[in-house]
């Protein structure tokens, strides 16, 4: 889930007590989620084995780009788009690293998660 309140004050349910991101409020959210999207998956609360939650706050605190907790892939201004995104010197998804693509909300075409990227590396790799 990737659009959350920053900071939570309540819950809209009644059902958390919630005063920003603690452990618990954490815990409880992602049950709520887990238990929503049974609805249309009925096996996927029990098949989970782990689970790491990542609130705003944990993502603004190790990537000074995505506070106060933008999942995006960090600024919008204009140094960070379009033809800047990932680096200005590292066109087409490609990374220095030999067979290794980049891909996502950082990347080509920018902003949000369209699944742009992903089709443009696709069509590279099979072309």
């Amino acid at each position: 889930m990737l659009d959350v309140p920053a900071r939570p004050h309540g819950d809209a349910a009644g059902e958390i007590d919630a005063e920003g991101w603690t452990p618990g409020v954490k815990e409880a959210f992602a049950d709520r989620v887990l238990a929503l999207a049974g609805r249309y998956a009925p096996n996927l609360p029990g098949s989970v084995l782990g689970r790491h939650i990542v609130a705003p706050d944990d993502l603004a605190r190790v990537n000074r780009n995505c506070g106060p907790g933008d999942p995006f892939g960090g600024s919008h201004d204009l140094a960070q788009s379009y033809l800047f995104r990932p680096l200005p010197g590292q066109p087409s998804h490609r990374t220095r690293v030999p067979d290794l693509w980049m891909l996502g909300a950082a990347t080509w075409p920018g902003h949000g998660v369209n699944g742009a990227s992903g089709y443009i590396v696709a069509r590279s790799l099979l072309s």
